[in-house]
């Protein structure tokens, strides 16, 4: 998808939780099956990383974006 596409589903998504869903995984560069896979358990706030598990393997560690955390304390 690209940018446009992407701001136009933001737009259209009513649900706070729709909005975060797709803005993150956006934000930061996951693939569908890896956002849906994204937990609140896995988000480390101190370190401001979000860990994605693959399959058997150990996890990604990715940079969570500092606007992201403060909508997920808001949600």
């Amino acid at each position: 998808m690209d940018t446009n596409e992407i701001t136009k589903k933001k737009k259209v998504t009513a649900h706070l939780k729709h909005h975060l869903i797709i803005k993150l995984g956006y934000d930061m560069g996951l693939s569908v099956s890896e956002n849906v896979s994204l937990r609140v358990s896995n988000i480390d706030s101190t370190r401001m990383r979000g860990l994605i598990q693959r399959g058997r393997q150990k996890g990604l560690a990715i940079n969570l974006p500092r606007h992201g955390l403060d909508e997920l304390r808001k949600y």
